[in-house]
């Protein structure tokens, strides 16, 4: 039997359900947040069903979808035998992987742009440009912000996928309509539905990115590597099979390409991983088994 078990997001749901598809699982996949629940149920590996705690007016493909830009939660596989398997899904599992994926690069595209969940949204009182033109969703999108609403709050208030939940405050906050309490203003060039251009706000504080390619100084090979395998190898100790795939998630989570494994990039690294593990007890046994082999390899 497959232990599967962990947080959102080191994963993509694409990645989780091939890997299950792979292994022809028989049961259901849970992921939940907050108060929130949603069952994906497998027959074999393949998709047949889901069920969600909220929009229940959405299909369960649509709500299956919106699971691909959770910013977080937890998953934990519960395996069922057939009869206790909800079948309201008819779409083939590779198109449901294909459309997953679909929504998971759209969602990395404006992924940068976006405030964090617990972000306070509110009116921009420099925002000057007389004449608002917006669709409804946007309207609608504007009548819950209030001075008190997180990023997180209008997640679970609006009836609206949060992919486009996302792309609208990204929008907003472009156009100087929206700002974030307390977050550095983002110099943007607005222009104004007659198409005259809003002089340029000047920035309280520009955001210092570091080169994509380094954790700090530190840049981490996600390539094969001896150091890397010993690490993956004792990971799979304590969560099994998924250990390659929770790798490479949280590997590709570093925003890391290429070049030399070091010290602080590996610890970096196992700091990440032990997120992954339940008990005190593990992530320590976990920290001492890997820092021991690091010591070794030197």
């Amino acid at each position: 039997m497959i232990a599967l078990n962990g947080k959102v997001p080191y994963f993509s749901l694409s990645s989780i359900l091939r890997f299950l598809y792979s292994n022809k699982i028989t049961g259901a996949l849970i992921l939940t947040r907050k108060n929130e629940r949603m069952r994906i149920y497998l027959s074999r590996g393949k998709v047949v069903g889901a069920e969600s705690d909220r929009k229940e007016h959405n299909s369960p493909i649509e709500n299956l979808i919106d699971l691909a830009v959770w910013l977080d939660g937890e998953f934990r596989l519960e395996i069922l035998p057939e009869d206790k398997l909800i079948r309201n899904i008819t779409v083939p599992s590779d198109q449901i992987t294909l459309l997953l994926v679909k929504k998971e690069n759209a969602f990395k595209e404006l992924k940068d742009d976006l405030p964090p969940l617990g972000s306070v949204l509110i009116m921009n009182p420099e925002n000057k440009t007389e004449e608002i033109r917006l669709q409804p969703d946007e309207w609608n999108y504007l009548s819950k912000i209030d001075g008190k609403k997180t990023l997180e709050d209008l997640i679970f208030s609006l009836d609206m996928s949060e992919l486009n939940i996302f792309n609208i405050t990204v929008k907003l906050i472009q156009k100087g309509i929206l700002k974030t309490r307390g977050a550095p203003e983002t110099v943007q060039k607005v222009e104004s539905p007659a198409g005259q251009k809003v002089k340029e706000e000047e920035t309280v504080e520009k955001e210092v990115k570091k080169p994509k390619n380094q954790i700090g100084t530190a840049p981490l090979s996600p390539s094969p590597d001896k150091k890397l395998g010993n690490i993956e190898k004792v990971f799979a100790k304590y969560v099994g099979p998924m250990a390659t795939i929770i790798m490479d998630e949280v590997v590709d989570s570093l925003d890391v390409e290429g070049g030399k494994t070091s010290k602080e990039a590996l610890s970096t690294l196992v700091e990440k991983l032990c997120m992954e593990l339940e008990s005190e007890e593990e992530r320590k046994a976990f920290e001492e088994e890997v820092f021991s082999l690091m010591k070794r390899d030197e």
